[in-house]
């Protein structure tokens, strides 16, 4: 089991990295008018849609588009959806929470598939050059957000964190790559006791809490090391 979880994890992490490139989302885009009318209410008032991501308009079965509404310093991602049967789009998401304040943007990027999506931070915090989030949707339902840190190179390696939900418990994966994307070193870890994962769910999720939580259970939580056998 634990080489099965361990399988998972090594292709989550590689599917997120291979997606990297592609997920950049465009500035100050336009999307299909019967979704944005949605943002035409006093409830939006001075905001505007800075940056978006997604496929659909009013002529297709369905359609879905990530958002991020600016009003001066105050940032919300919206997730806006078409679903089949469905004869106009409707806010499924509104969460300020799921990204940071003021002028530091993410990019955006929705699966051309569906019902996956990608936003991503560039960013100088330490030894963290990028931050990468991602959510997919099962059964009509966003499901807790996994996170890949992407930190600065050292001695010419690259490391990234992958942390992810699996059963109700916290796993983290660490994985040295050389230039060439050839790992020289991986561990990870399973957390032993469960955690409420509905407060990671994308509509609750809070990008500020998930990582001091994350620290909080690195240092204090026990853990089964993951076997790479």
């Amino acid at each position: 089991m634990k080489k099965t979880m361990c399988l998972m994890l090594l292709f989550v992490l590689f599917t997120l990295v291979l997606l990297y490139s592609f997920a950049i989302g465009e500035i100050n885009p336009s999307f299909p008018e019967s979704a944005a009318k949605l943002f035409q209410s006093a409830r939006w008032e001075g905001y505007q849609p800075v940056v978006v991501s997604g496929h659909g308009d009013e002529n297709s079965l369905t359609g879905q588009y990530a958002v991020l509404m600016k009003k001066g310093d105050h940032n919300v991602l919206c997730m806006v959806e078409k679903e089949q049967g469905q004869d106009e789009f409707f806010i499924t998401v509104e969460n300020d929470k799921a990204v940071y304040q003021g002028d530091l943007l993410p990019s955006l990027f929705i699966d051309s598939a569906g019902d996956a999506l990608f936003y991503t931070y560039q960013r100088d915090a330490g030894d963290i050059r990028s931050e990468r989030y991602h959510s997919s949707k099962v059964d009509g339902q966003w499901l807790p957000v996994d996170v890949i840190l992407f930190h600065k190179p050292q001695k010419g390696l690259f490391l990234e964190t992958l942390i992810l939900f699996y059963d109700n418990r916290l796993q983290y994966e660490v994985l040295w790559t050389d230039e060439n994307d050839n790992v020289i070193e991986q561990s990870g870890k399973i957390g032993r006791g469960l955690v409420d994962t509905s407060l990671y769910e994308l509509s609750r999720f809070d990008v500020n809490q998930f990582l001091t939580d994350f620290h909080q259970w690195k240092l204090g939580a026990r853990y089964w090391p993951i076997d790479y056998g």
